[in-house]
């Protein structure tokens, strides 16, 4: 830029004396034309006023004229003369030097206007016309043709031409000055940009990362501000690399660090471990060691039981907590586990119940299966330290609460209590003390640290115990679980027949409960139950029960348990299987799984009171009987033509057709002669009776349905279904 306005100044400078000298000049010939054209002008109009003077012959009036002319012209002018055309003076102002060697050409004809020793001279025919005497102009004679001379000296001011050479001066020198401010300007931007690239090459130089250029710069640095750019960008790619280098090295060294006290942390852990695992083998050595000292005073079994009970607590101690967790359907666990709890109670003639909850069946839960298994043995051989203990109750629920799903194990006996050692033990959480007998104690209390566990002791003395441990699950899934439609339950304990009852409920839809013969024997005669559980009282009243079981056996699935003590009498007084309890909620899947299809009675009620059909919906909801209602007649006897009835219920008061009516009309359609048809009335008389049974009803139900006559509409029922099971 500085550059290209310097190559201008010289130019720029010609170009303003040209600018100059051409508008001199200009003005100059501009000057002169404008004269000849006023000295033309002012010769033509001399004709008239000169021509008068030179007819009158009187040249000092001729002369005095002319100079009356000469002073009055506006022009400069130097001589006027008048001449002849054959060049004879008649008056002249003066005669300068320069006329005395002036010829004209004559004859003078026309204006003209020549140069003369820095003079102009000009030559001006006079009118051709004369004026006569009496005013009337004549022709001239050619001898009287006249023309003026004037000479005239040209006086061209200065200010003429010098006020535009001045102006175009004065604009030039402005331009000059523009140029020269500019060039200034370029220069100072010029060195301010210099200065500018040379601290940012100082700041490179120093290692600075700021040192980019983003200002603007004059054109011809541009190519160093890319460069430096590109140098500054070259260098902070450097120091950024350089910089990840050092925090990679550093992380490097601080991760060097951190696993060098990681690696001395889990030594220091591994030697604590192994000091503490080997105190574990010391304590179990020793507590193997006092049992071996007691082997002689006992017996194949319990030498057996207390060996392989400080086997796995000393297994819990050293890999207990590092045990994988696995899914474990939960009535499946419980089934696998409750055998060995059996074999262990029944060596010491403790009978064993087991309670399962509504929320186990599908239930699958995420523990370690050791450590659990583990568990359930050690709470059931507590439970059975009691003195004086008969029975023992093992009780396995899921329970939701709100800080989350946990498994709940108890243990309940009917002996003396627990020892007050045991408590203490319990509540102390110490394992160095304890015995070689006590690796059950030994076992919950570790269980109880690694999963997170709450254990509990309730004991009464005389009254039996109570140990509860609640194991946190952090992960339970449900698992579909096929249920059976109907179950008949008989148990004499009310206590357990509640728990059984609600437990059932899971894997049934139905659950018929009783606790006496009498009541079994009518449940049993109503319907055929998918599956009936018995859980036999002490033996008493055996034919009964053989005739009553021979006839459940016939119709539905049948499961007996009964004591361990009385199931040699149960089992020879039955014609049936007779298991010892405990009783699983795993042995109904197999037989779901198994179990054919089952079709219940299908029953029609006909009654126009909405009230009458929703109570009777209410109370067949959780009878084996498959119900559909009308309320009408014509609508009865559209269904039946459509689908066939077990059973059908028939009102009398019909709004459209007789109840009596219906009854003869169905009597009519295949497979309606022999179907039970019940008449539905409020009150009859003796012959009205008679007039039902005429038209075809088998029997006749008062309204309303009580529970008691209900009995009696699931009794034509069953007699359908035993027809159908004996054919």
């Amino acid at each position: 830029m500085v550059n290209y306005f310097k190559q201008l100044t010289l130019p720029w400078l010609i170009a303003v004396a040209a600018m100059a000298l051409a508008t001199g000049l200009w003005y100059h010939f501009e000057t002169q034309g404008q004269q000849r054209v006023q000295i033309q002008q002012f010769s033509a109009t001399l004709q008239l006023s000169v021509g008068a003077f030179v007819n009158n012959k009187d040249q000092e009036l001729l002369r005095a004229q002319l100079n009356h002319i000469r002073y009055a012209s506006a022009i400069p002018l130097h001589t006027v003369a008048v001449y002849n055309q054959s060049g004879r003076l008649l008056a002249a102002t003066d005669s300068p030097p320069v006329l005395q060697h002036f010829k004209a050409a004559l004859p003078v004809r026309s204006f003209s206007l020549q140069q003369v020793e820095h003079q102009l001279l000009a030559l001006q025919p006079l009118t051709q016309f004369a004026a006569l005497n009496d005013g009337a102009l004549r022709q001239p004679d050619a001898d009287n043709n006249y023309y003026l001379l004037l000479l005239f000296t040209p006086q061209t001011p200065y200010s003429v031409w010098l006020i535009p050479v001045a102006i175009v001066g004065i604009i030039g020198w402005i331009m000059l000055m523009l140029i020269q401010g500019t060039l200034s300007q370029a220069a100072q931007r010029l060195h301010t940009d210099i200065s500018l690239l040379v601290h940012k090459l100082s700041q490179l130089k120093q290692g600075q990362l700021n040192a980019r250029v983003d200002e603007e710069l004059v054109a011809e640095l541009l190519p160093l501000k890319q460069s430096v750019n590109d140098l500054a960008a070259h260098q902070a790619g450097l120091q950024s690399s350089t910089q990840q280098q050092l925090k990679q090295q550093q992380q490097l060294a601080t991760q060097a660090q951190a696993m060098a006290a990681q690696l001395q942390q889990q030594n220091s852990a591994w030697q604590l471990e192994a000091q503490t695992q080997s105190r574990t083998q010391q304590r179990r050595l020793i507590s193997l060691q006092q049992l071996q000292q007691q082997s002689g005073e006992l017996t194949e079994d319990e030498f057996s039981r207390a060996l392989s009970g400080q086997l796995t607590l000393m297994q819990l101690e050293l890999n207990g907590e590092s045990a994988p967790a696995t899914p474990i359907l939960l009535t499946d666990f419980v089934a696998a586990q409750i055998q060995d709890c059996r074999q262990l109670l029944t060596s010491r003639g403790i009978e064993l119940q087991l309670i399962e909850g509504s929320s186990n069946a599908g239930s699958q839960v995420r523990l370690p299966l050791l450590p659990l298994s583990a568990l359930l043995q050690a709470m059931v051989q507590l439970g059975s330290r009691s003195e004086a203990c008969s029975e023992l109750t093992l009780a396995v629920r899921v329970v939701q609460q709100a800080s989350g799903p946990l498994l709940q194990l108890s243990v309940t006996n009917n002996g003396e209590g627990i020892s007050a050692r045991v408590r203490q033990l319990l509540s102390s959480n110490d394992i160095q003390t304890l015995q070689w007998h006590e690796s059950d104690i030994g076992i919950l209390i570790t269980l109880k640290k690694q999963l997170g566990g709450q254990l509990s002791v309730q004991s009464l003395d005389g009254l039996g115990s109570t140990v509860a441990f609640n194991v946190p699950l952090a992960e339970l899934t449900v698992v579909s679980y096929a249920k059976l439609q109907h179950v008949l339950l008989f148990d004499a304990n009310a206590v357990l027949q509640a728990e059984r009852t609600q437990g059932l409920s899971a894997v049934a839809a139905n659950v018929a409960a009783c606790s006496d013969l009498s009541e079994l024997t009518l449940k049993s005669t109503q319907y055929a139950y998918e599956l009936v559980l018995l859980f036999l009282p002490e033996p008493g009243e055996l034919a009964a029960w053989q005739q009553l079981t021979t006839m459940l056996a016939g119709r539905s699935r049948v499961l007996c348990y009964c004591a361990v003590a009385h199931v040699a009498v149960w089992r020879e007084a039955l014609n049936i299987a007779v298991e010892t309890t405990p009783f699983c909620l795993a042995a109904l899947k197999a037989i779901k799984d198994d179990a054919a299809p089952r079709s219940y009675p299908h029953l029609l009620v006909v009654d126009d009171n909405p009230t009458n059909l929703a109570y009777i919906r209410v109370l067949m909801k959780t009878q084996p009987v498959q119900l559909s209602t009308v309320s009408c007649g014509a609508e009865a006897l559209k269904l039946c033509r459509s689908e066939r009835f077990d059973v059908v219920l028939l009102d009398i008061q019909l709004p459209d057709i007789k109840g009596t009516e219906v009854a003869m009309q169905l009597r009519q359609l295949a497979g309606y002669q022999q179907i039970p048809i019940l008449a539905f009335t409020a009150h009859a008389l003796e012959d009205e009776v008679a007039a039902y049974l005429q038209a075809g009803m088998n029997d006749v139900i008062f309204k309303p349905l009580e529970p008691a006559k209900l009995q009696q509409v699931l009794s034509w029922c069953s007699s359908v279904r035993k027809t159908d099971d004996l054919s």
